[in-house]
């Protein structure tokens, strides 16, 4: 079958970000998610395909070369009434929050059966940086009568996923995005972490003269471990703290059926470190496992007395980028 791609010379904009990876086929892939938004393509005939080319310049925007080939208009909106989506429901299906969402660009929203959907996989959406699945989309007129026909009610949420449950906050006007074909990965190589890139987005058949830039910075977020889940620690008769925490995966897998997250990493090795209440580093170490103690002869060494507060910061490690820590404190 040939891929053909449609001509339209207007200027298109489009979304650049970094997220954990969104699809099992994006899984160890370093890079950032690209999707095309620009009205014009909505209303041009034929309607599909679209696309637009993503250039990079390494010069400041002196030259240019293609990057990627972004493809297809992706389902577009806004959150309303965000007061309805809480911040603190997390883990397993969200019974308690309804998301609100004003569609405006691309295809409409469609219910599933909670039978048929895997919250690792199925119905992804961003809301703001963070990864929901849903089961339900109505209209929310139910709720709002007054409500314009773009806007839906997601119920059946699944929250935080792929370790995004540091972004449980939100306002109206978050951007929304259906994750489908036509978010877009886009690779960049190891050399590329910590730079600010410049990218120009031109329609396919149009000048790149006239393109839109963005930039873009490369934290590596599609291959960074996620915090630790499951960490606590408690103390023993002697006044040791011990640690413990679980192992964690940011990959789409179902929860079902597995006794152990996949590590999906290149090692399994945790950076644990051990602050004051005053979050001065006291002591550090790597650990190959899900547990460590902070001995009452090490506290007494590192100038604490055993028994006063101490507080934990764990970090999963990788050979391309470090985690995102998990933190908590003991008594």
């Amino acid at each position: 079958m040939t891929d053909t791609i449609q001509d339209y010379p207007i200027v298109a904009s489009a979304h650049l970000f970094e997220a954990p990876p969104l699809r099992p086929e994006d899984e160890g892939r370093l890079g950032f998610y690209a999707a095309l938004w620009c009205p014009a393509l909505l209303e041009a005939t034929p309607p599909e395909p679209h696309a637009a080319i993503l250039f990079r310049s390494n010069n400041g925007g002196t030259s240019w070369k293609e990057a990627a080939v972004i493809r297809g208009v992706p389902t577009w909106g806004r959150l309303i009434y965000s007061a309805s989506l809480l911040a603190t429901n997390y883990g397993g299906r969200d019974t308690g929050s309804k998301a609100f969402v004003d569609i405006n660009s691309g295809g409409l929203l469609q219910s599933s059966s909670e039978s048929e959907v895997d919250i690792s996989r199925d119905n992804l959406a961003l809301i703001g940086s963070e990864v929901v699945s849903f089961i339900a989309a109505d209209p929310a007129t139910a709720e709002y009568p007054t409500a314009p026909d773009s806007v839906y009610r997601l119920t059946g949420l699944a929250r935080g996923r792929r370790g995004t449950d540091d972004a449980l906050t939100h306002a109206d006007g978050d951007r929304f995005l259906l994750v489908d074909a036509a978010v877009n990965f886009v690779e960049v190589s190891p050399a590329d972490i910590g730079r600010t890139l410049l990218f120009r987005v031109v329609p396919n058949g149009g000048d790149v003269a006239d393109g839109k830039d963005f930039t873009l910075t490369i934290t590596g977020r599609s291959v960074q471990p996620a915090p630790p889940p499951r960490l606590r620690a408690s103390r023993t008769a002697a006044d040791d703290v011990v640690v413990k925490w679980g192992r964690r995966t940011i990959t789409p897998v179902s929860p079902f059926g597995q006794n152990f997250a996949p590590l999906h990493h290149d090692r399994e090795e945790f950076l644990v470190e051990y602050l004051d209440t005053g979050s001065v580093l006291l002591r550090q170490r790597l650990v190959e496992g899900l547990t460590d103690t902070f001995t009452a002869a090490e506290q007494t060494a590192d100038g604490i007395t055993p028994g006063d507060l101490v507080r934990v910061r764990i970090r999963q490690r990788s050979n391309m980028v470090n985690g995102r820590p998990a933190n908590l404190a003991i008594a």
